[in-house]
């Protein structure tokens, strides 16, 4: 059911640009085929084995296969969400995972711990932390490989989840207007690409944005090439979901842009699946849970708008 206020705002988008309440249609119609808190059809991330889980945010499918570098097996799998609220509600709510450091440069988790009930032997939010950066709007590559580190050398006993955020939009190197991240002066007021080419209010070319996107992938891979010059177990490299680029949805088929939750297109919910190449198993034990103290509510807000959440 929707609240009065959402009917309003409902009606105050559609007005602006119909596809608003075409979306919620085919929300609601992969919602009731497959489920709308999570992708009932998706895999359990925490059941399968590794020791360590690299997940890179909004990374599709076909861009992995195609561009990847890391010698490995790669399997093409299904995510619990085509949004990462989705994901990790889907893998986490509801579970003591005290084997488990979360390190995380997206703030996805803590804007929704009043909805996902977890408990990892630590959280290290990156992007709460000296490593982000105010001038890019987000954690770059190489300051969340930093933080990874960190993280490990504190916990070399423990499973270890490094969620960056790219290829997720910003977009670092850009091709797209004058900015290097293709976004001007609107950031600062809650810029949203996607929204932006999805309502039109932008002209979408997507060659440049393909561009954009596949460049925020190759910074993101050299960065992990570093991370798996440590001992870090058996090693999986994935995504959380996918991100659609002007691809038609369904049933209603209308262009998609980015990455809206309960749209289960294969765009946006077939992930890779990498099992490094030479990685062995190492020592996993667990220990009374130390996570880190909730951050304040107006800096996960702000760190969600400069990703275009908000």
């Amino acid at each position: 059911m929707y609240s009065l206020d959402q009917l309003i705002r409902g009606l105050k988008q559609t007005k602006e640009s119909p596809n608003v309440l075409f979306r919620e249609l085919n929300k609601n119609y992969h919602g009731l085929r497959s489920g709308k808190q999570y992708n009932k059809y998706g895999m359990d991330i925490m059941d399968a084995e590794w020791d360590t889980l690299i997940i890179l945010d909004a990374c599709r499918y076909d861009l992995f296969e195609e561009q990847n570098t890391i010698a490995g097996d790669l399997d093409q799998r299904t995510s619990r969400g085509s949004h990462t609220s989705q994901f990790l509600y889907g893998n986490f709510n509801g579970r003591e995972l005290l084997d488990t450091v979360y390190t995380t440069a997206s703030p996805q988790l803590r804007s929704r711990r009043d909805e996902i009930d977890v408990t990892f032997c630590d959280v290290n939010n990156a992007w709460d932390s000296s490593y982000w950066d105010e001038d890019d709007g987000t954690v770059p590559p190489d300051r969340m490989t930093e933080a990874c580190i960190e993280s490990f050398s504190e916990y070399p006993k423990k499973r270890h989840i490094f969620h960056y955020i790219q290829p997720h939009y910003p977009f670092l190197v850009s091709e797209i207007g004058d900015s290097t991240r293709g976004i001007g002066e609107d950031h600062a007021e809650g810029y949203n690409l996607w929204n932006s080419i999805f309502r039109g209010k932008l002209d979408a070319d997507i060659e440049s944005i393909h561009e954009s996107y596949e460049k925020n992938f190759e910074l993101v891979l050299d960065s992990i090439e570093e991370l798996l010059e440590m001992d870090l177990g058996r090693v999986v490299v994935t995504s959380d979901h996918g991100n659609m680029l002007g691809e038609r949805a369904r049933p209603v088929p209308i262009r998609e842009w980015g990455h809206p939750s309960r749209i289960y297109t294969d765009e946006l919910v077939a992930i890779p699946w990498l099992e490094v190449e030479g990685c062995g198993s190492r020592e996993i034990e667990e220990v009374e849970t130390s996570e880190s103290e909730a951050s304040d509510g107006d800096q996960v807000e702000d760190r969600l708008e400069s990703l275009g959440y908000l």
